[in-house]
């Protein structure tokens, strides 16, 4: 067993009991260690080790690039006339069916023993607070809309002044 420091110098205080103790007892820790479950310790941490590297050079590469698409035109027009008889039916059969609402609608009128023109005075009547309710609703859209433009028109002004006054948000100089 090698004792002492290199070059000569000799342990400050001596050997003494203390320094034998911890010497034998880290000794005995080592000769108490499995050589294969050391061996299976390293394997796995050089797996571990590898696993990250990959990791790594996936995630400084970026997201994979996109496959390419091939556009076939055909099945396009044939997606679409499918999408297109499909909202053809659907609109065709919402029409039926507030057809049979009216026609049912009409008959229970009938029914009750009142006359065609009181229904269709009645009918009038509704149809016009219908548009009236239309016309008040897209007064309203548009009236949001206009103030939702007005507003996106002050934040682009803010930005602009805060950018530098480019007009593009962007801030600088405006090209010439």
């Amino acid at each position: 067993a090698a004792t002492g420091f290199s070059e000569g110098r000799q342990p400050q205080g001596g050997t003494s009991a203390a320094h034998a103790a911890k010497s034998a007892s880290v000794n005995a820790h080592f000769a108490a260690l499995d050589p294969d479950a050391i061996a299976v310790a390293t394997n796995v941490a050089d797996e571990a080790a590898k696993a990250a590297q990959r990791r790594d050079e996936r995630l400084a590469a970026g997201p994979p690039l996109a496959s390419p698409v091939v556009h076939d035109l055909d099945a396009f027009r044939a997606k679409i006339a499918a999408r297109t008889s499909k909202y053809a039916a659907h609109a065709d059969k919402c029409r039926r069916k507030r057809e049979v609402v009216q026609h049912s609608v009409k008959l229970d009128w009938l029914r009750e023993g009142k006359t065609r023109s009181e229904f269709s005075d009645f009918e009038q009547k509704w149809r016009e607070e219908l548009e009236s309710a239309q016309r008040e609703a897209h007064a309203e859209a548009t009236a949001a809309a206009a103030a939702a433009e007005a507003e996106e028109a002050e934040v682009d002004a803010d930005a602009d002044a805060a950018g530098g006054g480019r007009g593009d948000g962007e801030g600088g100089t405006a090209p010439a």
